[in-house]
């Protein structure tokens, strides 16, 4: 039973891993489940309270800066809630098109976001632009934040 929760928290962090860059998915939340649950699989004997704390503690960061971070930049840059909201359907919509579709995709959708809102298109390419950054800078992070999670267990588990 113990390897099959183990083995429930790998999936959870490799799903997790890969929802960094879909925004569909919780990633850093889903990696935080994995490492938790895999300390859960033999009681927390070799990953004890106060990495779990760490780990938890970089996953609430992570969270919040994700969200300050976004919400930061589309404010810089003067764009609307409308092209916040296009980034994030362009970078659903672009995950169908490969690895192009996630680069164009929040910067499509942020610009159709802005003109759908009513702006002209110096100002829709302008939040493009500052979606697309956002997007990127904030995944960025969060793969950071993601793999210091990991290493705290890993450290963790054989010290």
């Amino acid at each position: 039973m113990d390897t099959i929760i183990l083995l429930f928290g790998i999936v959870l962090i490799i799903v997790g891993l890969i929802g960094i860059i879909l925004p569909v998915l919780p990633g850093v939340s889903l990696v935080w489940c994995g490492l938790i649950v895999c300390a859960f699989s033999d009681n927390f004997t070799n990953v004890g309270f106060i990495p779990c704390f760490v780990i938890t503690l970089l996953a609430v960061v992570s969270i919040v800066a994700d969200v300050l971070g976004t919400k930061y930049g589309t404010d810089k840059v003067g764009a609307s809630r409308w092209a916040t909201i296009g980034a994030i359907v362009g970078s659903v919509i672009g995950l169908f098109f490969g690895p192009w579709g996630l680069l164009i995709g929040p910067f499509v959708g942020g610009a159709a976001g802005e003109l759908l809102k009513g702006s002209n298109h110096k100002q829709a390419i302008k939040a493009g632009l500052g979606a697309w950054l956002g997007i990127l800078i904030t995944s960025a992070m969060k793969y950071v934040v993601a793999f210091t999670m990991i290493a705290v267990y890993i450290v963790s588990y054989f010290v």
